[in-house]
C-alpha cells in the first residue's frame, strides 16, 4: 500500500495485519475526491484508524492536523515514525471513548473518516455521540465507510446526509453537519 497523492505520494506504508483491514486505494482516492478542496489546512479525525493510512493521505494532500485513533497502533506508528509526521497524533482509545475525550477537550474537526470493523455493532451510537460531544464543526464532512449490505448508518438523523457511494464491497456513507 502506497500514499496516492500529495506531498507523500508513492511512499510505502505498512499494512499487512490480521486485525486490520485497510481501506483500498480506490476508496482512498474516491474520498479525497468527494473532499476536494476542502482538505486544505482542515483539521482531520480517523477513528479505527487501523494502519492510519487515511490520516496519512490526508497530510500529504494538505490538512494541517490529523489525529488518529485505534486500540491497536503499532502499526500506524511504525508509519508515523518512518514518514517523521509532527502534525499526525495517535491515541489508542475506543472510538467511543475517544469522542468523548475530544468533545471535553473542545477539540472539533472539519472531516471525520470512520472505517469500522465490518459487524461493528455501535454505528448509530457512534455517530449520536459525535453529535452529542460536538466534534465536528459546523458545515464539517463526516464520512462513514460500511458494507455495502448495511442501510443502518444512512438512517442517522444526527447529520444531513448527502450521497452513499459504492466501490465493491464498500460503501461511503457522506453525510454534513447541518447546525
Amino acid at each position: 500500500m502506497h500514499v496516492i497523492a500529495g506531498k507523500y505520494k508513492g511512499m510505502a506504508l505498512d499494512y499487512e495485519s490480521k486485525r486490520i483491514r485497510p481501506t483500498t486505494s480506490k476508496v482512498r482516492g474516491a474520498v479525497f475526491s468527494i473532499l476536494g478542496d476542502r482538505i486544505d489546512g482542515a483539521q482531520f479525525l480517523e477513528l479505527f484508524c487501523g494502519s492510519a493510512a487515511m490520516s496519512i493521505e490526508a497530510l500529504s494532500r494538505g490538512v494541517d492536523k490529523a489525529v488518529a485513533i485505534d486500540v491497536q497502533l503499532d502499526i500506524a506508528y511504525k508509519n508515523k515514525t518512518r514518514l517523521k509526521l509532527g502534525n499526525l497524533f495517535l491515541y489508542k482509545k475506543r472510538a467511543e471513548d475517544a469522542v468523548k475525550i475530544l468533545g471535553k477537550k473542545q477539540e472539533q474537526f472539519d472531516i471525520i473518516f470512520i472505517d469500522p470493523p465490518y459487524g461493528y455493532k455501535g454505528k448509530n451510537e457512534l455517530l449520536l455521540s459525535i453529535s452529542k460531544f460536538d466534534i465536528l464543526k459546523a458545515d464539517g464532512i463526516l464520512l462513514f465507510e460500511a458494507e455495502n449490505s448495511d442501510k443502518e448508518v444512512e438512517n442517522s438523523r444526527n447529520f444531513e446526509l448527502i450521497k452513499t457511494y459504492q466501490y465493491g464491497q464498500s460503501q461511503i456513507i457522506c453525510f454534513r453537519n447541518i447546525k
